[in-house]
């Protein structure tokens, strides 16, 4: 499955909040280097927390392409680690039947800074995932940046 990166104006302006869990205007990016082009896991997810300190934000290519905007995060400090779940809705697969929900999981080690992230499809077998590490971006213009050139990427 391959989608296109659409409403990355949308996304930088939602993610460009700061964080009271994280330094002011920091965001992660996590490049997903051990998955499987094509599948549910993207290649970059970027994680906000919002001011409120209840509120994390997660926006990727998936999520954008069927949301349009970024899904909201249920997260559980568990020490050197922190658990994370979101679900998308609406999605459709490679033939274009819906699927009723997709439901993520993804475990960040806090020291390490690698991230296992996981997407199984409601009422199917297969479940699919990918590993990688995850960065602190400093300002929204990285985040533009870095989605642009995923984008670019993505178009060759």
């Amino acid at each position: 499955m391959k989608l296109p990166l659409v409403g990355l104006a949308a996304l930088v302006s939602v993610l460009g909040v700061a964080s009271p869990l994280l330094a002011k205007d920091e965001l992660w990016q996590c490049d997903i280097v051990d998955g499987k082009e094509g599948t549910w896991i993207p290649q970059v997810v970027v994680f906000a927390f919002l001011d409120d300190g209840q509120t994390t934000l997660v926006a990727d290519s998936v999520i954008m392409y069927f949301e349009k905007e970024p899904a909201v995060v249920s997260v559980k400090d568990r020490g050197k680690k922190l658990q994370m779940h979101w679900k998308i809705n609406g999605a459709r697969d490679s033939w274009g039947k819906p699927v009723a929900r997709f439901g993520y999981t993804a475990n960040y080690n806090k020291e390490t800074r690698k991230i296992w992230i996981a997407a199984k499809p409601g009422g199917m077998p297969q479940a699919f995932s990918g590993k990688g590490t995850c960065a602190t971006l400093k300002n929204t213009k990285s985040v533009e940046q870095v989605f642009k050139e995923a984008a670019r990427i993505k178009q060759k």
